[in-house]
C-alpha cells in the first residue's frame, strides 16, 4: 500500500471509488462515502441501536450533524456567498 504523502492528490483520488474521500478499506476493499462508513461502523461495534427507530435516531444524528457542517461557510463553494 502507497503512503498517503507520497502520492499526489490526483493519483491518490483516480484511484478512489468517486475520486473522493473518506474511504474505509476493509478486506482491501474500498467503502467510500462518510454515511455508509458511519453506519457500518456503528454495526460492527454494536452502536447502530438495537431497534428500527433506534437505528433512524442515529441516523438522524448524522443527518443533522452533516447538513450542519455544510452551513459553515468554510464549506460554501461559492467564494460570495462564503464571505
Amino acid at each position: 500500500m502507497r503512503s498517503f504523502l507520497s502520492v499526489k492528490k490526483h493519483e491518490f483520488l483516480s484511484d478512489t471509488p468517486f475520486g473522493q474521500v473518506p474511504i474505509l478499506y476493509i478486506d482491501d476493499k474500498p467503502l467510500p462515502q462518510s454515511g455508509a462508513i458511519l453506519r457500518y461502523l456503528a454495526r460492527e461495534f454494536n452502536l447502530a441501536g438495537e431497534t428500527s427507530f433506534q437505528q433512524a435516531q442515529a441516523d438522524m444524528l448524522f443527518e443533522t450533524v452533516t447538513e450542519v457542517i455544510s452551513k459553515i461557510p468554510y464549506m460554501e463553494k461559492d467564494p460570495i456567498k462564503r464571505v
